[in-house]
């Protein structure tokens, strides 16, 4: 089975080397440039460049291709082919963090992983390969007393909705106190208020997946 995936690695190397750019350019602004007006310069250049990353971000997408048998799982990609025994695989995890993400565990503690962001790319196939790779999963281990572990991820986890819950109050508790208080609302606050939501979407995009998988079982 065909699916796609983010190339992660490359995608770092070239944030990572944006930054380095961003840091050379702002420092010597700042160096020749009043210090009024580094900010103004700064946001300036900064702005093409994460324009650049949007355009380019699909540039960042890879083809793989999944095989599943009884016994093993063969990812075959554009740089290597990877033959992984289920006898080899001590756990695995799959996230639906901003997409779904794949972790694959062996005993030498090496980790094959994959991952297919919503805003980039479909999902609907890395998604796919891993309700194939569970439900070879849950076959193997209902045949074996040596059993292949499901890592719950953060929003799978009780104490990951107390989490949630607690975070959320906090920041109601202190909008409370800044509008009561007639405080001025600084930028932290909506920054903070947009992290929230993006974490309990995050969290029922989980809940979400789960429940129509454990209905599909």
């Amino acid at each position: 089975m065909r699916f796609s995936y983010f190339d992660r690695l490359n995608a770092l190397m070239v944030i990572a080397l944006i930054l380095g750019v961003l840091v050379t350019l702002t420092v010597l602004i700042h160096i020749y440039v009043s210090n009024e007006y580094t900010g103004y310069y700064a946001g300036g250049i900064l702005l093409p460049f994460v324009a650049m990353l949007y355009l380019i971000r699909k540039r960042f997408v890879r083809i793989g291709e999944c095989s599943i048998t009884g016994e093993s799982i063969t990812f075959k990609t554009q740089h290597k082919i990877d033959v992984l025994l289920f006898s080899d695989i001590t756990s695995y995890k799959i996230t639906y963090s901003e997409g779904v993400g794949l972790r694959v565990i062996l005993r030498d503690s090496k980790q094959v992983v994959f991952h297919a962001h919503e805003s980039v790319q479909s999902c609907t196939e890395l998604l796919e390969v891993c309700r194939m790779f569970e439900d070879s999963v849950k076959a193997y281990n209902s045949v074996r007393s040596q059993r292949i572990q499901r890592i719950p991820s953060f929003f799978e986890k009780q104490w990951g909705f107390r989490v949630l819950v607690a975070f959320s109050t906090l920041i109601v508790l202190g909008m409370g106190y800044v509008l009561f208080s007639g405080q001025q609302i600084q930028g932290s606050f909506f920054v903070a208020l947009g992290s929230l939501f993006m974490l309990w979407n995050q969290y029922y995009a989980t809940q979400s997946r789960q429940r129509r998988g454990t209905r599909r079982d």
